[in-house]
């Protein structure tokens, strides 16, 4: 970063890969989670010294696009949660024309939700810049995390993603057999199942209990 002058001195407001001081978080209704995804949208500074330090944006650390008046200047800069919003859309987007093509219809937006949430992790840097905050901290700024756009649209040779859409009777339940290979049993290391669930429950309109089904 530079220096306005040769005594100022500038320093971002959140480390690498930390909550920016411009994000927002929930819960939503009923405790949803909000946002469930983050992404970059840029960084804001504290620059100046002793009394006449101030927090204020600077161009290294913003989100930078083109300018919607070319005819002055090429590129503009800017920070706020509308510039992490598209990106997550982007990757959003992504996932619904991959599953598409996947299924020969139009997929469920929540079958989109959940195969995004399987492929979202909430970055180290979080994790230690609010540990010693209250339980829930974590999961209240970031949601589910930052979204990593080729574990949400590819398999792998070491990762594979199942999918199932569909519709759940009330007061039912259903059995989905997971098929594991003997390679993935035998495997030497840590190994996770990740299971990613999205619904859309009936609601209330004229209760306090805004929600009228609910999912275990």
């Amino acid at each position: 970063l530079h220096s306005a002058g040769r005594d100022d001195s500038v320093r971002p407001v959140a480390q690498r890969a930390q909550p920016s001081p411009c994000t927002r978080t929930g819960p939503g209704v009923a405790g949803a989670i909000k946002p469930e995804f983050v992404d970059y949208g840029g960084n804001l500074v504290f620059s100046g010294v002793v009394s006449l330090r101030r927090v204020d944006e600077e161009h290294g650390t913003a989100v930078m696009s083109f300018s919607r008046e070319p005819l002055r200047r090429l590129f503009a800069f800017n920070v706020g949660t509308s510039f992490a919003a598209p990106r997550i859309a982007r990757v959003a987007a992504m996932v619904w024309h991959r599953l598409r093509d996947q299924l020969h219809r139009d997929p469920d937006p929540n079958l989109v939700r959940a195969v995004l949430a399987t492929a979202a992790t909430v970055p180290e840097a979080v994790q230690i810049c609010l540990a010693n905050g209250p339980d829930h901290a974590v999961i209240r700024a970031c949601g589910y995390g930052l979204l990593d756009e080729g574990l949400a649209t590819e398999s792998a040779d070491r990762r594979v993603t199942l999918i199932a859409q569909g519709a759940i009777q009330l007061d039912r339940f259903v059995v989905y057999e997971v098929p594991i290979p003997m390679e993935f049993v035998n495997a030497q290391g840590v190994k996770s199942i990740t299971v990613g669930l999205a619904f859309d429950p009936p609601v209330r309109r004229r209760r306090q209990e805004y929600l009228g089904v609910h999912l275990n």
